[in-house]
């Protein structure tokens, strides 16, 4: 029999974030498969400013939500708080729960493995990690930490104790697994950090004709090259290139279009150096509704993805899984050596570009807008690198492993 599990994250279903949405699939795939499933998560941040239950049967799996203090996403501080306050609830909420099952636990917020340390030392419970950001090391590279300071300090020293002592660590790439074997006793790594990619659904994401998506037609996207940025508009990624691109290709005609959907910390500032330089092929939408996805994820004719150089190593955008679903090709704006550029390069999916050089992006965007042709077999390759990599199935075949 499979082992109940307790999943713990601060979003989950019917969260809009990546992450949320990513867990609720997982877990929803597994409960198929005949496992008993709780998840302790928090009042919704994205989707809706509504209280939901605080508790909620959802398909087969129960859900716990805890109250937290909602202070805005925009604020540094508010994130904090909310973090902060969303740990304390669920480490109260977990002592009431089956010691026996094994925690689940997710790197959001970055210090809720030491959760499962915890609860090893006071019944014994097991744990596994999911990290999809290294941290304190992505919050120092923002620039949001300093580098010796005492949070930073002691969110090391935290981290650090919670990977030792779990059962087992999964991260969504090799360099992610690089940069956490680091984090460990020497010697003791023997297996215990699993590389498990992040997928998408290939059935409800796939490849369509540009006249039969109906999010395209409607927002009359049909007769100009479209670069999407799909997600969360956060500090990992590197807009201001995005902004220099789009000012270079202004004066043309109007022959490519920059889409941002979602909303994040940073989608204030955008739309403030949208409408000060006067752009008009930039556009910003919200988050979609469900029902809408499958058609918006893949609105584009290639996803953008502008990832900081600093962050390289540290975490995978979830964006390249509906993309690659959905035969996207992939613009990446980041190092060769990172974990992003070297999926595009090895599965010849897309186009790299090294940062600080918008020129270059936005001489080739006019070459494509001219020669649409180029895009086809990148399309091709890239459903074909999804279908052979980055599967459902693929990726719960390798949790199984671990939770068993």
């Amino acid at each position: 029999m499979p082992p109940p599990l307790i999943f713990l994250h601060q979003f989950f279903y019917p969260e809009l974030a990546g992450s949320a949405q990513q867990l609720t699939d997982l877990a929803l795939s597994l409960r198929d498969r005949g496992y008993s499933i709780q998840v302790v998560t928090g009042q919704p941040s994205y989707s809706s400013k509504e209280k939901l239950p605080n508790k909620e049967n959802f398909r087969g799996i129960q859900i716990y939500r805890v109250p937290k203090i909602q202070a805005g996403r925009e604020s540094a501080w508010g994130r904090v708080l909310s973090a902060v306050s969303f740990f304390f609830q669920a480490f109260l909420k977990l002592f009431s729960m089956d010691w026996q099952a094994l925690l689940v636990i997710g790197s959001d917020p970055p210090f809720l493995p030491l959760l499962g340390r915890f609860f090893q030392l006071q019944r014994r419970q097991r744990y596994v990690l999911i990290v999809s950001d290294i941290y304190p090391d992505i919050a120092v590279a923002l620039g949001e930490l300093h580098p010796r300071g005492w949070m930073t300090t002691s969110l090391e020293a935290f981290n650090r104790l919670a990977y030792a002592k779990a059962q087992k660590i999964v991260v969504l790439g090799e360099k992610m697994k690089e940069r956490l074997q680091t984090k460990l006793p020497k010697g003791k790594d023997e297996g215990k950090i699993q590389v498990i990619h992040n997928w998408a659904d290939g059935d409800w994401i796939h490849p369509l004709p540009k006249s039969e998506n109906r999010f395209r037609v409607e927002h009359q996207l049909l007769d100009r090259l479209v670069v999407l940025f799909s997600g969360n508009l956060g500090k990992i990624y590197n807009f201001s290139d995005v902004i220099e691109i789009a000012s270079f290709l202004a004066a043309d005609p109007p022959s490519v279009e920059f889409l941002f959907i979602g909303d994040g910390p940073l989608r204030k500032t955008l739309e403030n150096q949208v409408l000060a330089r006067g752009l008009t092929n930039v556009h910003f939408l919200p988050y979609q509704p469900k029902e809408t996805l499958s058609y918006s994820l893949i609105c584009g004719d290639l996803v953008l993805v502008p990832l900081k150089k600093e962050v390289a190593g540290l975490c995978v955008p979830g964006k390249l899984y509906y993309a690659l679903a959905g035969g996207l090709p992939l613009l990446i704006i980041a190092p060769k050596d990172c974990e992003l550029s070297q999926i595009i390069l090895q599965n010849d999916c897309g186009w790299v570009f090294k940062p600080d050089d918008p020129a270059a992006v936005a001489n080739f965007l006019r070459r494509l807008s001219r020669e649409p042709s180029l895009l086809e077999e990148k399309k091709k390759q890239a459903r074909a690198c999804f279908e052979t990599k980055f599967t459902r199935e693929k990726a719960l075949g390798q949790y199984e492993r671990v939770f068993t």
